[in-house]
């Protein structure tokens, strides 16, 4: 244990931490900051002052309740609860495209910390296992690394919690989600999901993923790990897209 501290403060001093932003210099006195921003960096990635959704994590002004967002009304969209680091534009936006386009896996371990930090301030800790959206291996080559897989690892750092990266398999390839329709949407991804290692039987079970838009990712992963048996499906994503007022 003393030589494992000893080689954390060596490793600290030899390579102090940087927002992962701005790359300013974050202060060691900053014990309580749940992932490497600096604060003026951190405030900027959510407008905290909407509320949040309590369905599927978007912030939204004027919002009264979950049956009041406009973006959880597709009866498609079963899973139970989801966090989000906030909506899909702005800062938050540049730094989801910066890790995509980079792929950045320093980027995308401190968004699955901050989501970790999330998980466990809303209360969501009954979480069995967890397991990231999956891509077919054409995509993973393109863009040489998996974002959701290395945000599961960003939140089993602050939660704990067990991490099965081969549950979900795709079962064919779909088209590109961002230039269809809504409707075009869910039927590009229906029945194109199974669960291919491992049991979700009586099991919750969080979906990770870097961005939810229209939610047909999230509706068929949910379809298919209540189908196999789970008894309820959490999602957390760095950002949620789609129209926002």
């Amino acid at each position: 244990m003393v030589r494992k501290l000893l080689e954390q403060r060596l490793a600290s001093l030899l390579f102090p931490p940087r927002c992962c932003r701005c790359e300013c210099l974050l202060p060691e006195t900053d014990q309580e900051r749940p992932a490497d921003f600096c604060r003026p960096c951190l405030e900027t990635l959510s407008d905290q002052e909407s509320p949040s959704c309590p369905k599927c994590g978007a912030r939204v002004r004027g919002l009264a309740g979950e049956i009041d967002c406009p973006l959880c009304r597709h009866p498609g969209l079963r899973f139970t609860r989801s966090v989000a680091l906030g909506n899909y534009r702005g800062v938050l936006k540049e730094q989801v495209l910066r890790m995509k386009r980079e792929g950045n896996e320093i980027l995308a371990y401190q968004f699955g910390r901050l989501l970790g930090s999330s998980l466990i301030k809303s209360g969501l800790t009954d979480i069995d296992l967890m397991t990231p959206i999956p891509t077919d291996w054409w995509r993973r080559l393109k863009t040489g690394f998996h974002a959701a897989d290395v945000m599961c690892d960003g939140i089993r750092q602050e939660t704990g919690f067990r991490k099965n990266n081969r549950l979900l398999r795709t079962t064919r390839r779909t088209l590109k989600q961002g230039k269809l329709t809504m409707s075009q949407r869910f039927a590009n991804l229906d029945g194109a999901l199974r669960v291919a290692h491992g049991s979700v039987k009586g099991k919750t079970v969080l979906v990770v993923d870097d961005v939810m838009t229209s939610g047909a990712t999230a509706g068929q992963a949910t379809r298919t790990l209540l189908a196999a048996g789970a008894i309820r499906v959490y999602m957390a994503v760095a950002a949620r897209g789609g129209r926002l007022s």
